[in-house]
């Protein structure tokens, strides 16, 4: 097993195993939040009505609206919450949000025994809010507290994985890199290839001058400090053909001296991103 390969499977290792305790804290989470919507479908399980619903819409929110039309809610209870903090509650405050209805021509029967009806049933609503809101609170905060609990036990782990997983990465990364600068250096070179969605890269060879179509790159020379480095470019050309009157393709070779060994770089590591590094 070649060393690239062991850093890569000691990478997928610890990757899969912080993925699994991602799920497992993640699962926790989701099943906070759907305790937290079952406290408040229950709370407000007694309102009854023939015309009006209630509704949870999130772990915070509470409304009533018309039978069978869940968005135009006419009445919203809701917690004003905030991320944990070790100096404050969760939970700010609560809120009723009262929106107004408009009913033309109420003076007719049928609209003004249904602003009476609409009325009674936002009164409702609201009476029972006011009745269930601090056991509301506390109930609410009892599940976030007990969750977040649960789910604390798992971030020092959580840590650790992670930062595991990013060193993995980093020598990985630092491997390719040393192995590229090696290469650079070979005969050989390092060569490029185009493929959909990316052309043939390109590099600033100086500030005023970019290039394109870049097939392979090798360095033929260097300045003591190593921020210079002579630069030889193989690139895709084309040119005019009399004989066979239309455009052939073709390998231009160049040399351009003290390109900045930076702009290589970052050539190199746009085009292992992009994966235009022929191996």
């Amino acid at each position: 097993m070649t060393k690239l390969k062991s850093l890569e499977l000691k990478y997928d290792q610890l990757d899969q195993e912080l993925k699994a305790l991602e799920t497992r804290e993640n699962k926790l989470f989701y099943r906070g939040e759907n305790q937290k919507k079952l406290m408040l479908k229950k709370a407000f399980e007694s309102f009854s009505h023939d015309e009006f619903q209630t509704g949870v819409s999130s772990v915070q929110r509470v409304t009533l609206s018309p039978k069978g039309d869940g968005y135009n809610y006419i009445v919203e209870y809701s917690l004003d919450t905030r991320w944990r903090t070790d100096d404050g509650e969760r939970i700010q405050s609560s809120r009723l949000n009262h929106n107004g209805s408009y009913f033309y021509n109420h003076t007719e029967e049928k609209n003004f025994n249904k602003a009476l009806v609409q009325n009674e049933a936002r009164m409702e609503f609201m009476k029972l809010a006011a009745e269930k809101d601090e056991q509301i609170q506390a109930d609410w905060m009892s599940i976030d507290e007990k969750y977040s609990n649960l789910r604390a036990k798992f971030w020092d782990n959580l840590r650790d994985l992670r930062s595991a997983v990013n060193d993995a990465s980093r020598d990985i990364l630092k491997f390719e890199e040393q192995a590229e600068m090696e290469k650079l250096e070979d005969e050989n070179g390092i060569s490029f290839k185009s493929k959909e969605g990316h052309s043939l890269p390109g590099l600033d060879v100086r500030f005023d001058w970019r290039i394109g179509q870049i097939k392979n790159i090798r360095v033929v020379g260097k300045t003591a400090s190593g921020k210079s480095v002579d630069l030889e470019v193989v690139r895709k050309w084309s040119k005019w053909d009399d004989n066979l009157e239309k455009r052939v393709d073709m390998d231009k070779l160049e040399v351009f001296p003290k390109v900045r060994f930076d702009k290589v770089k970052s050539l190199l590591r746009n085009a292992r991103y992009n994966q235009l590094i022929v191996q």
